[in-house]
């Protein structure tokens, strides 16, 4: 993976190196011992699926709602389930986007910024009674507060778990970035406005050092 830095005038390039399989098995650590648990219950078309992009189902159990006359080859069997969620930390999903040869959370992970110091469930603890405080629209404070009962009422699924940000250290030890190239930022603006390039396309590969370019 290929990734650009400016500090000041001045672009640096980077070969980024990373071993895959580390990669994915410090992501699986850090999804079981940072995530955000939740006891949950619902209905699914499909209970085998429990990976998503943002959270998994652990711990499924699940019942076939079957009604009389219904011919279940002609409709999809619907089922009653009960789960844990897990809902992904931060550092989780950056590692995903660095396994997938994406350069943008490499720069979300050099930032540091959206990593948590704290576990999960004191920052949405936190976060919920922030939003009660300040919230003017009308109705949204009922919501906030069904939302901190839910989360502290999951309180005991909670205890152990860590920080995203202790595995900090343990993710930078498994990425390499080894420098490639640098040229001044006025030379390389030149080049795209020569070739009539979108100046912003730039400004999107290359992160700003000590920023998040978000």
């Amino acid at each position: 993976m290929i990734y650009f830095e400016q500090d000041n005038n001045r672009i640096t390039k980077y070969k980024v190196k990373f071993d895959t399989y580390k990669l994915q098995k410090l992501r699986e650590k850090i999804i079981d011992r940072c995530s955000l648990i939740t006891a949950e219950r619902g209905q699914t078309f499909s209970p085998e699926t429990n990976k998503f992009k943002f959270t998994e189902r652990r711990d499924v159990t699940s019942e076939a709602i079957i009604e009389d006359g219904v011919d279940y080859s002609e409709f999809s069997m619907v089922y009653n389930i009960t789960y844990r969620e897990y809902e992904y930390p931060n550092l989780a999903l950056y590692i995903e986007g660095i396994i997938n040869q994406n350069p943008t959370y490499l720069r979300y992970i050099l930032s540091k910024d959206r990593i948590n110091e704290e576990t999960m469930y004191k920052a949405r603890i936190k976060s919920l009674f922030k939003a009660i405080n300040e919230t003017t629209e009308e109705g949204m404070r009922e919501i906030y507060l069904e939302r901190l009962k839910k989360t502290l009422d999951n309180a005991s699924l909670n205890e152990g778990q860590e920080p995203e940000m202790n595995y900090y250290e343990d993710l930078m030890s498994l990425i390499k970035m080894e420098k490639i190239d640098s040229i001044d930022l006025p030379d390389v603006e030149r080049v795209y406005e020569f070739l009539d390039l979108d100046k912003n396309k730039l400004s999107k590969k290359i992160n700003t050092k000590g920023t998040n370019n978000y």
